[in-house]
């Protein structure tokens, strides 16, 4: 899925010019690649410019580094301000130029006179556009720290601001969790989400779809409970009881405005 897709005409450093569709692909954390519609076109000085196309700066790696953490995950060999290129993705996939698992953003050297790639961006505010809500991927997210209610009480709440709990059906979803949740509360160990178990089953409650047992804190649930919450310091799921006695922070979704 990709979006923001306008047409511009491109005058590169060469002196010849181009009227090319350009791509803003998700952000995470302020992060995100920008690509032009003609694969790998973009030398390392006309980078910076392709990011000002979407109000924007040449990322660093340690921006780069920062959005990976939160869910970035592209098969794209983009620059950042360092003059080097970043191909920041998490597991072993075809055409990506890595068989293993991993465990930083990895970096790779081009000619920075010759070489044409896509660029990192980094936008000092997000597509959210409102106070509160911040954006990962084509979501828009708010975590409600500083209140401890019930499941059904979250969920009224989430309605009332326009969305819905937070839906984390993935890995890179469960990370953003993770990374995210203690730049605002370092204090805070668990969080409910739009997952609970109705008869046997476990379903998130916007999509329906059951979790894949690696999204659990032990590989299943181990029957604490009906209702499903994140573990901050794992970023994997758990189960708690529905009671009075288990009140929790919460986090809500929405699409972008």
């Amino acid at each position: 899925m990709t979006s923001w897709v306008n047409r511009y005409v491109f005058f590169f450093e060469s002196g010849t010019y181009q009227e090319l569709g350009f791509v803003q692909h998700g952000v995470f954390r302020n992060v995100f690649n920008a690509a032009a519609s003609v694969r790998y076109v973009i030398k390392f000085n006309e980078a910076n410019r392709l990011c000002q196309v979407f109000g924007a700066r040449l990322a660093t790696i340690a921006q780069v580094d920062q959005a990976w953490k939160f869910g970035l995950f592209e098969c794209r060999y983009g620059w950042v301000a360092e003059g080097f290129a970043a191909l920041p993705i998490r597991l072993p996939l075809r055409g990506c130029m890595t068989v293993m698992k991993q465990s930083l953003v990895h970096r790779s050297y081009y000619s920075t006179t010759t070489a044409k790639l896509d660029a990192y961006c980094y936008k000092e505010t997000d597509n959210c556009n409102e106070e509160g809500w911040h954006q990962n991927k084509y979501k828009c997210y708010r975590f409600f720290l500083d209140s401890h209610v019930r499941w059904e009480e979250a969920s009224r709440a989430c309605h009332v601001h326009g969305g819905v709990m937070g839906v984390f059906n993935s890995i890179e979803k469960l990370d953003f969790v993770r990374y995210h949740v203690p730049t605002l509360n370092n204090s805070t160990s668990r969080i409910f989400v739009g997952l609970r178990k109705t008869g046997k089953v476990w379903t998130w409650s916007y999509n329906n779809l059951t979790p894949e047992a690696e999204l659990w804190e032990l590989g299943a649930p181990p029957s604490q409970g009906p209702l499903g919450a994140v573990t901050i310091v794992t970023g994997r799921l758990v189960d708690v009881p529905d009671s009075g006695d288990h009140k929790l922070p919460f986090v809500c979704e929405k699409n972008l405005p």
